[in-house]
């Protein structure tokens, strides 16, 4: 059933997208609107209208975080309208120039396509969003690989378009033997014209302005007769960026928190990149200016991205180099221009994509061969990290500079000694959306610290593989001991995929019945090319080598390889301490529950014997068709863990299972509302 919903036009350019159904995006009241191409043209320019359509809600999965660390804090929501048709009231209209130009950037988009399967010149030139499901090599892949200036919308690349075009038309024009003066005005005419075409073509991103209001402050400043210091720049950019967002608080805009850290971080970029060629002398920033802004733009975001998630790409400074130099300062106007002319050989495009898949494909091997694309940090070490090399760059006098040095020797060898390490076991259900994986650390008898998952979440538009590193960082996981699937279904196998290559595994479990199937052999296959060791549950079972934990599920026998779906899920019961115990049946229906349940009753009798207390993570996202009003009571569970996504089809968790939860006064937590449920912070 289509809902109807009132659109005011909004007098700015839309967002254009790779999605057939969600071409064309723009907000309204809050709610983030999307039409197909055809219904995109035919909407009104001015005024209200009514649209019918599907709403949807969704929530950014937040893996080991919370909302908030107090209970009943709920997760912020966004809100999506897909436009299916509009009101018949509304009137054909004559296109206007704002609207004949937007149809132009579509227009372009589709010629760039077919020659552009990474979406890397549709970034560039349209600000296009590009789907990341069907793209050869996916734009959250290269963001890690450090291809990071052409995604972001800081503006860095449009700057430099501008001054390497203003560079090369003062030499063309110094070629033909024009005076210097009038050389230098007519090169900035055509560099700034060039850069203007190139903001408006990208849909007049206001972002992308940012160096330029720094420069011109920077230039205001010194026409003043203030003496610029190399920091100036990035203090200016972050000011700016302050100031927007206390603005665009007071006129009531849809601005958050975490709005303002992706202000901040674009800031880092845009000001640490100018700082760095501000330190060159003016001599020297014709020459060396790409390499100071590589790497000043890398620096300042580099520290932010360790405290902030715990991790970076080391390969960003290189390729910012061969990016800005090359992509953004030659390759990318001749691309503009030639669209803008009414080009159509559009072909080189096509060869560079083949080009930036190759150099990704290098990064994979050297990755797998022990040379790191990113690297990973505590949030203490970070800081460390940036109080370091920042005393070293202001303290300008040798003598305090070591006496600085020592000082911070002496605060990191007493933090080491007076660290205290803490023992026992950690469980916690990460946030993946409508999926499932639960991080388990715990002590082997040797001392050393294991770390395993249950289930690894979501493949396809999924977790991306930035936020399970960021998650790895800040839980300092350097290597997954075991991995326990409880079956192979895609939103709780299909992350182990995304993780392979990306950080060290051991070893996999699942029932022998998955690994026999067509998946479960395909991954396999993946898994044996990677040297990961895999075991079925039922070997696990009669002798653990794996998973260090009990596990409840099938038993081998001879139908065990016909044996599919819920029939072969494995269970696992996690003591935490001698009155606690966690238990996961992973997607068992109610018969199969209460088979597990029954195997699992020599475990779980002396806990409740001794008062303990049953952490049940409900079965399936609290499908209606799990948690039966009979096994719920069997059980009697004292809390339980839900793991869902907002907002998804299939109504989970049911209103009947909360119901039954209701009924015996359970006390209930939710990803999907909360965040992370992690059981040290709560159990205190």
């Amino acid at each position: 059933m289509l809902v109807p919903i009132l659109i005011c036009a909004q007098g700015v350019f839309v967002t254009l997208r790779s999605s057939e159904n969600c071409r064309i995006q723009f907000r309204n009241s809050g709610v983030t609107v999307c039409f197909s191409e055809k219904l995109g043209s035919n909407r009104p320019e001015s005024g209200c209208y009514w649209a019918y359509g599907t709403p949807k809600k969704f929530s950014p999965p937040l893996l080991d975080q919370k909302q908030s660390e107090s209970r009943g804090s709920e997760k912020r929501i966004f809100h999506h309208f897909l436009v299916r048709r509009l009101s018949p009231a509304v009137p054909p209209q004559t296109p206007s120039l704002l609207r004949q130009w937007e149809d132009f950037r579509i227009l372009v988009s589709k010629r760039i396509t077919q020659h552009d399967p990474s979406g890397i010149f549709r970034r560039l030139l349209l600000d296009e969003k590009v789907q990341d499901s069907g793209e050869r090599f996916q734009e959250q892949d290269l963001r890690l690989k450090g291809w990071v200036h052409h995604f972001s919308a800081a503006g860095i690349h449009l700057y430099v378009l501008i001054s390497v075009s203003m560079s090369l038309a003062f030499l063309l024009f110094r070629a033909w033997n024009v005076d210097v003066s009038v050389a230098q005005n007519l090169a900035r005419v055509l560099a700034l014209t060039l850069g203007i075409a190139a903001w408006a073509l990208a849909g007049f991103r206001w972002g992308w302005l940012r160096p330029w209001v720094v420069v011109l402050i920077r230039q205001f400043l010194a026409w003043r007769g203030i003496r610029i210091r190399w920091w100036i720049p990035l203090i200016l950019a972050l000011a700016c960026e302050e100031i927007l967002f206390r603005c665009a608080s007071l006129i009531g805009l849809d601005v958050d928190s975490d709005f303002l850290m992706g202000r901040i971080h674009y800031a880092l970029a845009v000001g640490g990149g100018l700082a760095a060629i501000e330190s060159l002398r003016p001599s020297k920033r014709r020459t060396l200016g790409p390499i100071a802004l590589s790497l000043g733009s890398w620096w300042t975001t580099a520290v932010w991205d360790l405290i902030h998630s715990g991790f970076t790409s080391i390969w960003t400074p290189l390729i910012s180099f061969f990016s800005l130099g090359l992509m953004v300062g030659i390759l990318y106007p001749v691309t503009l221009i030639a669209v803008l002319t009414g080009v159509h050989d559009l072909s080189w495009v096509a060869d560079l994509s083949v080009v930036l898949e190759r150099i990704s494909q290098v990064q994979d091997v050297l990755q797998e061969n022990g040379i790191p694309i990113w690297i990973q940090a505590s949030r203490s070490s970070a800081i460390l990290g940036f109080v370091l090399s920042a005393g070293i760059l202001l303290i300008p006098h040798a003598r305090k500079r070591q006496v600085f040095l020592g000082a911070l020797t002496l605060g990191i060898v007493l933090s080491f000694l007076l660290q205290s390490k803490k023992p026992g076991i950690r469980i916690s259900q990460w946030d993946v959306g409508q999926g499932d994986s639960a991080w388990v650390q715990s002590s082997s008898a040797d001392g050393k610290i294991q770390t395993g998952f249950i289930d690894s979440g979501p493949g396809s538009r999924g977790v991306t593989l930035s936020t399970w590193i960021s998650a790895w960082s800040r839980k300092r996981i350097r290597q997954i001991d075991w991995i326990l699937l409880t079956h192979l279904d895609d939103d709780h196998a299909g992350g182990l995929l995304k993780w392979i290559g990306k950080i060290p595994i051991r070893c996999v479990v699942t029932a022998q019945a998955h690994w026999f199937s067509n998946r479960g052999r395909r991954i396999q296959s993946v898994l044996s090319s990677n040297g990961i060791q895999m075991r079925s549950t039922e070997d696990e079972k009669l002798s653990p080598r794996c998973v260090p934990f009990p596990l409840v599920g099938p038993t081998p026998s001879k139908q065990a390889k016909k044996a599919l779906g819920n029939e072969a899920m494995t269970g696992i019961l996690i003591p935490l301490n001698q009155s606690r115990i966690y238990v996961n049946f992973g997607d068992a229906d109610s018969k199969q529950e209460n088979l597990l349940l029954r195997e699992a009753k020599n475990i779980l009798d002396p806990f409740r014997k001794k008062g303990g207390k049953v952490i049940f993570k409900i079965s399936h996202h609290g499908s209606r068709f799990s948690s039966s009003r009979e096994f719920l009571k069997r059980l009697n569970p004292d809390e339980v863990w839900i793991s869902s996504g907002i907002g998804n089809q299939y109504q989970h968790p049911h209103p009947d299972v909360l119901d039954r939860l209701g009924l015996q006064k359970t006390a209930v937590f939710r990803t999907d509302l909360s965040g992370a449920i992690d059981l040290p912070v709560r159990l205190d």
